[in-house]
């Protein structure tokens, strides 16, 4: 089964590998990481339930964001566009995060 929690480490895992080759976006995925380290770590103390009402919303995000970001490790051409959508997830798991707390 699929989790909040997997659909985010599947972003950090795919953006760690392409942060030593993001060239000028290299500051936007290293703030983007250490964003993703710190949602990680409050999601597993927070572990919101997956009925909770953003839940959802912020897994599909995550998801969409994981496929975006691996598009852009074929294509450096699309990492502008996978920054954004991790930077949208980040957004809505944020919102599942304050609910939970």
């Amino acid at each position: 089964m699929d989790t909040l929690n997997n659909e985010l480490q599947n972003v950090i895992r795919v953006l760690e590998q392409i942060s030593d080759h993001a060239g000028a976006h290299s500051d936007a995925v290293y703030e983007l990481l250490d964003q993703l380290y710190q949602q990680k770590m409050d999601l597993n103390i927070a572990t919101p339930h997956a009925a909770a009402p953003n839940y959802k919303p912020a897994m599909e995000a995550m998801r969409a964001a994981a496929g975006k970001v691996k598009a852009a490790q074929r294509d450096k051409n699309r990492l502008a566009e996978a920054l954004r959508a991790v930077s949208e997830a980040t957004g809505k798991l944020n919102r599942v995060l304050d609910n939970a707390a």
